[in-house]
């Protein structure tokens, strides 16, 4: 039996882990990957991205094994997802944890989901 996927936040150390795994989900060909490589990165450095809020990490003994990544649209109320998991890992249930984990954070910040409510002192 394999050991349980870790969700985590994305830092930037991963990138490349992270690339590699999103390349392997997609299909990028090898003949693509130095130029979607630079895309990727110039994606993740847009204002307002903020990857270590929204790009997560599922990591199975040390290794990356799946990613999610989230764009959030504020302004129109929107989270477009992308979320991968290699070959191998499938079906052990990596994938699960991230939609559930983190995608009630993610309405709240594109003001379209469940809104925690803050205690006051009165």
């Amino acid at each position: 039996m394999s050991d349980a996927a870790e969700i985590r936040n994305f830092t930037w150390n991963d990138f490349d882990s992270v690339f590699d795994t999103r390349a392997a989900v997609t299909g990028i060909p090898a003949a693509d990957v130095d130029e979607e490589r630079s895309h990727f990165r110039a994606r993740l450095e847009l204002p307002g991205a903020d990857p270590l809020d929204n790009v997560f990490v599922a990591e199975q003994s040390g290794a990356v094994v799946g990613c999610a990544i989230a764009a959030v649209e504020p302004a129109i109320g929107r989270v477009v997802g992308e979320f991968g998991v290699l070959e191998g890992a499938r079906g052990q249930g990596v994938g699960d944890p991230h939609p559930t984990r983190r995608i009630d954070r993610l309405q709240r910040l594109a003001g379209t989901g469940p809104r925690r409510q803050e205690k006051t002192d009165r």
